[in-house]
């Protein structure tokens, strides 16, 4: 055991990053780049519209890691923009994007609560979008008045909720739980 004049001959503690996507192989150049960077990350298949996959990937991270610190819930998709010539039904939509925005979220965030719970200081990030706003959508000025995304602004109004109901859920442990939109970003969804 070494003394406190000695710790600077301990290890630094490692901490691992874990980056998810949809398959292992559409994740790897985002791991690829961030280790170039020097970080410690591994990629992690998770699928939100398969609880199949949500319950595997959870189980993984237990076998793997002692503890989750900080969850960042970052996915979405916007079926609003597709370009289907022969396009699929309003339900359609609404289903294939609530899936992923909303429920495969939630269904994620609550497997990984065991996890997190081992953490001194337990947080959770859902990325939302101002597009989700109610307010922000009755403002006939909004910067966002002309962008016709309703499903998608539907699903992250949604999203809202659930934050919401981890904020209240947890609050007395002293988890942090936000959320957070990180403005116009260039990503896959909006052609970069």
């Amino acid at each position: 055991m070494h003394g406190a004049e000695d710790s600077h001959l301990l290890p630094a503690p490692t901490r691992a990053s874990v980056t998810s996507s949809r398959t292992l192989a559409s994740g790897a150049e985002a791991v690829g780049q961030l280790k170039e960077k020097g970080l410690s990350v591994e990629g992690i298949a998770i699928d939100l519209t398969s609880d199949d996959s949500i319950s595997a990937a959870a189980q993984t991270l237990s076998k793997k890691h002692e503890r989750i610190d900080v969850l960042v819930n970052n996915a979405g998709i916007c079926r609003d923009l597709s370009k289907q010539p022969d396009l699929i039904s309003l339900r359609k939509v609404y289903k294939e994007t609530s899936n992923t925005n909303v429920f495969g979220t939630a269904v994620l965030t609550e497997h990984l609560v065991p996890l997190l719970s081992k953490s001194e200081s337990p947080r959770i990030v859902f990325l939302l979008s101002v597009l989700g706003s109610i307010s922000d959508r009755m403002k006939p000025d909004s910067q966002y008045a002309g962008l016709e995304v309703y499903v998608y602004s539907t699903s992250k109004t949604a999203l809202n909720m659930v934050a919401a109901t981890y904020v209240k859920r947890f609050r007395e442990q002293g988890w942090k739980v936000n959320a957070a939109c990180p403005g116009s970003v260039s990503t896959g969804m909006n052609g970069f």
